[in-house]
């Protein structure tokens, strides 16, 4: 059986990986295998098959889009995920500490000065996502940002997006229930974090966010903040530029809303409120540096759990 399966986006430059693949393994003395994606649902199927071969680590290079298929597969065994960033953001990558240097996320990958972390994920029926659920503003910005807008102004797209959005940004009551609680309030939308980054080290919701903690931070938006679309543009490209002026943190969190709002996950436009959210903890389990100041260790609920890798 082969140490190492590895799951490749072909849109993430794979030349230059492979080299190093190859380079890395043969000095490490881990066995490696390879498959190639072709198009949605590939990474999924691939990570499945390879859990139920009971394949030790599958690694994905690529961005958060496969990585997000990747986990997928692999929930319900014990098959690790390993990340080699090959995207164009990598906010999962960014968030665990994982380097961004090939070779160096390879040899994460084999072992070397890794642990295992529990990696929560979000889920709305039987759709998952691993970094946010987003309401309103966001999902508007996401559906405004659509393949042809992308074509056109490329890197630029989500933060012009946003800028039209906010032009006449809508407003809607809410109906929240989290965790069996209910409550009211007027606002602009919401984010459901698993994760509080947004691929940019040190740019986050917030920093004690928690992608192995059980629960699921809700941040609500009563007002915008006055920034000129300049000042927008500035920013990276898919950071909403908002106050948020509430935090909770739940397991399961309802919301309806009037008029009905957008809802994206994981920057894909998912439908409409109501929508119920709810986290599943330890959905898999993804190898990380041991030495955890690289990510984010220490939390509000205390400090993460990992386990060394055998």
């Amino acid at each position: 059986m082969h140490d190492l399966h590895v799951i490749i986006n072909p849109s993430s430059r794979p030349t230059a990986i492979l080299h190093i693949l190859n380079s890395v393994c043969h000095e490490l003395g881990v066995a490696w295998e390879i498959e190639v994606t072709r198009g949605p649902g590939d990474g999924f199927r691939m990570a499945q098959a390879a859990r139920d071969r009971g394949v030790p680590v599958v690694a994905v290079y690529g961005g958060d889009g496969s990585v997000m298929e990747a986990a997928r597969g692999l929930m319900g065994g014990s098959t690790q995920l390993a990340i080699l960033p090959g995207g164009t953001a990598n906010a999962v990558a960014v968030e665990l500490g994982i380097p961004v240097d090939g070779a160096q996320a390879i040899r994460l990958a084999c072992g070397e000065g890794a642990v295992s972390r529990p990696l929560d994920m979000g889920r709305v029926g039987d759709v998952y996502f691993v970094l946010r659920a987003g309401i309103g503003i966001s999902a508007e910005q996401v559906r405004k940002a659509d393949r042809a807008f992308k074509n056109r102004f490329g890197k630029m797209a989500y933060a012009l997006a946003l800028a039209e959005v906010l032009k006449t940004p809508a407003r809607a009551a809410y109906r929240v229930v989290l965790d069996g609680r209910p409550m009211e309030w007027e606002g602009a939308g919401c984010m459901i974090d698993n994760a509080g980054g947004f691929g940019v080290p040190g740019l986050t919701h917030d920093p004690a966010v928690d992608l192995s903690d059980g629960l699921l931070d809700v941040f609500f938006t009563r007002t915008l903040s006055q920034r000129s679309t300049l000042a927008i543009l500035a920013d990276a490209a898919d950071v909403p530029v908002l106050t948020h002026n509430e935090r909770h943190a739940a397991r399961r969190i309802e919301i309806e809303a009037e008029p009905p709002q957008a809802v994206q996950l994981d920057g894909e436009v998912w439908g409409e409120t109501p929508v119920t959210v709810e986290v599943v903890p330890a959905a898999a389990h993804v190898i990380v540096p041991a030495d955890e100041t690289l990510g984010h260790p220490q939390r509000r609920r205390g400090v993460s759990r990992t386990t060394p890798i055998v």
